[in-house]
C-alpha cells in the first residue's frame, strides 16, 4: 500500500512524487521543491535548521541559502499563504522552518503492493532537466494517476487495459537505460553505467533481486534486443562517435559474436531503438547509413544471420529512419522517419508494407493526434500486438495506441511520470513491452537527471586549476550553456526554472538569477554576448526549425534574425556566425541588420577567437578543431587543424589560446584541455568527474572556468503492469 499525506485539502503522493489540490488535479512542482515539501511533512512539527535542509535536499553540492528560500517561497505561493498567513510553513528567523499544518496519513490501494521494489525506491531524489547539444526536454507532472476514481484517467478504451501497478525495479548508481524484455516477460536486459565505469549490459529477473552482468567491455554497450526465442541478445557496441559494432551474445552469457558495423549519427539522441529482431529470429533490423558518405541518408536494413545477406527495407533521400518494428506476420514494418540532422526531434511514425503483396498496399503515416508534438516531442518505441492489429508507441510524454488503418491514434496513458526524459549520453525513456498473454507488461527507463553550472578556479597566467569545482548556479530544474559577459560581471545561461527553457542572466557569482526571455519552446540554447555587451544572441526552436534571436540583456522582446543555431558574434557585432541544420551541417555568416545569410562551408559550433581574427569550428563525426582567418574571403581562406581530440561544442577562447573538452565516449568525465597558440600544442589542465559536461566559458580575468554538467543521474527502470484489455 502507498502512503499518502493529506492536509488542508492537499494530498501528497511520495511514491509518484505528486502534489494534488482539493480538486484532485496535480499541481506541478519542480523536483527539489517537492523534495523540500516532502522532507518538511515527514518532519512536521519539528524545527528544521536551514543547513539540515540544504544538506538533505542538495546533497554533495555547495549551494547558497537563496535556493532554499526560493523553494519555500514557491510552496507558500502554492498553498496560498500571504505575508501574515502561516497555516503551513512557519519561519523561525535566523534558524529554519517548521511545517505546522495538521497532516493525515493514509494508505491507498490504487496500485498493487510492490514486493519487488528495492529499499529506498520512494526516497527523496532529484528529478529534472538535462541538455544535449540538440535539445532540451521538459518533464511535467502526470495528470490523474493516484488514488481517485480512475487511476489512469483513460480518455477512451484501448486494447491495453488500465495501468494497475508500477514498480521501480532498478536503483543502481548511474543510469539504467535501453531496456528489452525477454519474450516471456520474466527478465529484462538493459544497458548500465556504474558511477563512471564503462557501460555494459545486465540481465535482471522481474521480481528477483540483483542483476547479472552480461558483457564486459571498455567501449559502451547499448541498445540490447532479445531474440524471439529468448536464446540470444543482440546489441551495439560503440567503437567511435558514429560507428557501432553489432554483436550477438547468448542470453545466459558466453562468447560474443560480432556480426557487422553499423553507422549512426552522434547527435541521434531520439532514435530508440535502432536495433530489433525479425519475428522469426533469423535476422536483425537496424539503422545504418546507405553509403560510406557521412552525409548519406540512413535507412532500415535487414541482415539475415545465416547468410549475411543485407537488404535495405526503406529508401529516400535526406532522411534518417530508425526505431524498426516488424509485425509478427512479417507484413508490416513500423519505423520513425526524421527529416535531417538535428531537426529530427519530432519524427514521423510510418507503417510500410512488406512481403509479396507489398506493392498492392500503401505505406501509412500513423496519426499522432498530438498538437504539442510540433514543438519537438520525440516519437519512439513502436511495438506491435501479437495479432498485428495494434501498434503501441511513445509520443513525447504519452503512451499511444493505433489500430491498423484507423484515422486516429488513442491516448493510452498520459505518462509524464515515466516518459520524456533524456540523458546527456543520448538515451531516452525507451519502452519495451510484452503483450502475448491476457495482460501486457512493460518496462520503461524513467530518466530524471538535472544539470547545474559549476566553477573551477584557475591561475590566470598558467591556466592551471587551483582548487576543486564549486556549484555556481543550482536549481531543482536544470541550468546549462553558461557564457560570461565581456566585462565578466554577469553570466547568461539557459534554465528551465519556470518550466520551459529560456535565457536567464545572473551575476557572475550566481546571485540574482533573472529570466530574460519567455520563448515558450522546448529548445533554447547557446546564449552569446556581443563583444560590446549590449546584445545576446541565442537560438530557439520555432515550429520544427531553429531560429537565431537577438535580445537586449537588460530586457525586451527577442528579435528573430534568421534560421540557424549554435551561434557566435563577429568582433564588430555586425554579423552572427551560425550553424545551419541539415544532412551535412554547414556554417553561415548572417548580417544582423537584415538577416542576409552568407553560406560558408561545412562545420559545427562556430567560435570566434578572443582577438576576432580566426573562426574555430568542428565537423560532423570528427574530433578536430579547425581554424580559418576571417579576413578577406573566409570561404577560400586556408583551413588549419589545431587539435584532433575535441568535443567542439565546448570551446572557451582566451587571448593566448582556448579551452576545450577532450572527446570521451558519451561525454563521461572528459579532460579539460588548453591549446596554446604560442607552442601550437595542447595540454590537460583538469579532469572533470561526472558526465554531460558541456559549454566552457572563462571571464576576462581568467580566474575560473565555468561549465555546465549533469549534477546527478536518475535513470532507473520501472515495471508497468496493465490489467485486462478493454473489449
Amino acid at each position: 500500500m502507498d502512503v499518502k499525506y493529506r492536509f488542508n485539502g492537499f494530498t501528497v503522493d511520495p511514491v509518484r512524487r505528486l502534489l494534488f489540490g482539493a480538486d484532485g488535479q496535480p499541481i506541478p512542482l519542480k523536483p527539489r521543491v517537492f523534495d523540500t515539501l516532502l522532507f518538511l511533512i515527514e518532519h512536521r512539527g519539528e524545527l528544521l535548521e536551514k543547513q539540515t535542509l540544504l544538506d538533505t535536499i542538495w546533497p554533495h553540492v555547495v549551494v547558497e541559502e537563496n535556493n532554499l528560500n526560493q523553494a519555500i517561497s514557491t510552496l507558500r505561493r502554492v498553498f496560498g499563504e500571504t505575508r501574515d498567513d502561516h497555516r503551513f510553513i512557519v519561519t523561525e528567523p535566523g534558524r529554519g522552518y517548521r511545517f505546522v499544518a495538521a497532516v493525515e496519513v493514509g494508505l491507498s490501494a490504487a496500485h498493487a503492493p510492490n514486493p519487488t521494489a528495492p529499499p529506498g525506491a520512494a526516497s527523496v531524489g532529484r528529478r529534472g532537466m538535462l541538455w544535449g547539444s540538440a535539445a532540451v526536454v521538459a518533464t511535467v507532472a502526470i495528470a490523474g494517476a493516484w488514488l481517485g476514481s480512475s487511476p489512469t484517467a483513460r480518455p477512451v478504451p484501448s486494447e491495453l487495459g488500465d495501468l494497475v501497478s508500477d514498480a521501480t525495479i532498478t536503483t543502481y548508481a548511474g543510469n539504467e537505460v535501453g531496456p528489452a524484455l525477454s519474450p516471456d516477460g520474466a527478465s529484462v536486459v538493459f544497458s548500465r553505467d556504474d558511477q563512471g565505469a564503462s557501460r555494459d549490459l545486465y540481465v535482471a529477473r522481474i521480481g528477483g533481486s540483483g542483476s547479472a552482468q552480461l558483457t564486459v567491455s571498455p567501449e559502451p554497450d547499448r541498445f540490447p534486443a532479445w531474440s524471439p526465442d529468448g536464446a540470444d541478445i543482440a546489441f551495439l557496441r560503440q567503437m567511435g562517435p558514429s560507428s557501432f559494432d553489432l554483436f550477438v551474445v547468448p542470453a545466459v552469457g558466453g562468447r560474443e559474436r560480432r556480426i557487422t558495423t553499423v553507422f549512426l549519427r552522434p547527435a541521434d539522441i531520439f532514435a530508440s531503438p535502432p536495433l530489433a529482431w525479425t519475428p522469426q529470429g533469423d535476422g536483425v533490423l537496424f539503422t545504418t547509413r546507405s553509403s560510406d558518405d557521412d552525409a548519406a541518408a540512413h535507412h532500415i536494413y535487414r541482415l539475415t544471420l545465416a547468410t549475411g545477406e543485407l537488404v535495405p527495407l526503406t529508401t529516400g533521400d535526406d532522411v534518417y529512419d530508425t526505431s524498426p518494428a516488424m509485425s509478427r506476420d512479417g507484413r508490416w514494418l513500423a519505423f520513425v522517419r526524421h527529416p535531417d540532422f538535428l531537426t529530427h526531434l519530432r519524427g514521423t511514425l510510418i507503417v510500410q508494407p512488406l512481403g509479396a503483396d507489398a506493392g498492392a498496399r500503401e505505406s501509412i503515416v500513423v496519426p499522432l493526434n498530438a498538437p504539442e508534438n510540433t514543438t519537438g516531442d520525440a516519437v519512439h518505441s513502436p511495438l506491435w500486438s501479437a495479432d498485428g492489429r495494434y501498434l503501441t508507441f511513445v509520443a513525447g510524454v504519452e503512451l499511444r495506441e493505433w489500430e491498423l488503418g484507423d484515422a486516429e491514434s488513442r491516448l493510452v496513458y498520459p505518462g509524464a511520470a515515466y516518459f520524456g526524459g533524456i540523458t546527456l549520453a543520448g538515451d531516452i525513456s525507451a519502452l519495451t513491452m510484452v503483450r502475448d498473454g491476457p495482460r501486457a507488461r512493460a518496462v520503461v527507463a524513467r530518466i530524471g537527471p538535472t544539470s547545474d553550472i559549476f566553477a573551477l578556479p584557475l591561475a590566470p597566467s598558467t591556466h592551471e586549476v587551483t582548487g576543486p569545482p564549486v556549484a555556481r548556479l543550482v536549481s531543482s530544474a536544470g541550468d546549462a550553456h553558461p557564457r560570461f559577459s565581456p566585462d565578466g560581471h554577469r553570466v547568461a545561461f539557459v534554465s528551465t526554472r519556470d518550466g520551459r527553457p529560456d535565457v536567464w542572466i545572473a551575476m557572475a557569482d550566481g546571485r540574482d538569477p533573472t529570466r530574460l526571455t519567455k520563448m515558450g519552446q522546448r529548445i533554447v540554447g547557446f546564449p552569446r554576448w556581443s563583444r560590446d555587451g549590449e546584445r545576446i544572441a541565442f537560438h530557439s526552436q520555432v515550429g520544427l526549425e531553429r531560429q537565431v534571436f537577438v535580445v537586449d540583456p537588460d530586457g525586451g522582446v527577442p528579435q528573430r534574425i534568421a534560421a540557424g543555431c549554435c551561434v557566435d558574434w563577429s568582433l564588430d557585432g555586425e554579423y552572427i556566425y551560425a550553424m545551419d541544420v541539415g544532412q551535412v551541417p554547414t556554417l553561415s555568416r548572417i548580417r544582423v541588420a537584415d538577416g542576409q545569410r552568407e553560406p560558408l562551408f561545412t562545420g559545427l559550433f562556430p567560435t570566434l577567437t578572443a582577438d576576432g581574427s580566426r573562426l574555430l569550428y568542428g565537423r560532423q563525426g570528427e574530433q578536430n578543431v579547425y581554424a580559418r582567418a576571417v579576413v578577406g574571403d573566409l570561404r577560400n581562406n586556408p583551413e588549419e587543424i589545431l587539435v584532433t581530440d575535441a568535443f567542439p561544442a565546448g570551446i572557451a577562447a582566451t587571448p593566448d589560446g582556448f579551452f576545450y573538452l577532450g572527446y570521451t565516449p558519451e561525454n563521461r568525465s572528459p579532460p579539460v584541455r588548453f591549446y596554446d597558440y604560442a607552442t601550437h600544442s595542447a595540454r590537460t589542465v583538469a579532469n572533470i568527474s561526472g558526465r554531460g559536461v558541456e559549454i566552457l566559458t572563462v571571464p576576462p580575468d581568467g580566474t575560473e572556468l565555468v561549465y555546465g554538467a549533469q549534477a546527478e543521474s536518475g535513470a532507473d527502470l520501472v515495471l508497468l503492469e496493465f490489467g485486462e484489455p478493454w473489449r
